[in-house]
């Protein structure tokens, strides 16, 4: 516990989110490893029984019991498949499958993720490395694409009006400078179809989204 904290806190003044979500395991590994060593040395120096005999005797029943924890050494393996691939750090804002959260741990079996509710979720580590994983974070911008629908009654040329305008407010926002279309896509049923494809420079996912409605408010 003594070196987890000095190693947590040196990780910390560093900024290092690898070694803060690293520390944990490896204060859990190195506990469980000492306990094993433990129990041989009481078995050997105070019951005085044959440790050697009792490891080679483990050996048999060691493959009954890979057997039943199959799931549990599958999840560990995908624990330290985690640590060597790094596809996220303590603190990403991760997708899988219909799940959204930030990572909070790493344990042997099992991660925690804090969702956007903020209630607390625990995933098998083997679905983190088996499925399509989607790291929020590491995204340097996100993509929109909206259909607005307008009857038609209005002409050609106030078609061709609301395509400038949208063009033109597009333009208006520097974040979006990386990719903005806009397109009269499809006669439907209803009335004209009109595609906005851009673009919005932004990491945090809040600003995403602020910055999503402040497009929305110019183009109503």
């Amino acid at each position: 516990d003594f070196f987890a904290l000095v190693l947590y806190k040196k990780s910390s003044s560093q900024n290092s989110k690898l070694q803060e979500h690293l520390v944990p395991f490896i204060k859990q590994l190195s506990k469980v490893v000492l306990a094993i060593i433990f129990l041989f040395a009481v078995l050997g120096i105070v019951f005085k029984l044959n440790v050697g005999s009792i490891i080679a005797g483990l050996g048999i029943g060691g493959i009954a019991v890979a057997l039943a924890g199959k799931e549990t050494l599958e999840n560990l393996l995908a624990t330290i498949a985690i640590f060597i691939d790094k596809p996220f750090v303590s603190g990403d804002l991760i997708k899988i499958d219909d799940i959204v959260g930030n990572i909070e741990t790493v344990g042997f079996r099992t991660t925690r993720i804090r969702t956007l509710d903020k209630s607390s979720l625990t995933i098998p580590n083997k679905q983190l490395i088996d499925k399509p994983l989607e790291n929020l974070s590491r995204r340097v911008m996100h993509r929109v694409k909206q259909t607005l629908t307008f009857s038609y009654d209005l002409s050609k040329d106030q078609i061709q009006d609301i395509l400038n305008i949208l063009n033109n407010t597009l333009q208006s926002f520097e974040f979006t400078a990386h990719f903005r279309m806009v397109y009269l896509d499809n006669f439907a049923n209803s009335g004209y179809e009109i595609t906005l494809i851009y673009t919005i420079d932004a990491v945090e996912y809040e600003l995403f989204w602020s910055r999503k409605e402040m497009v929305n408010l110019a183009i109503n």
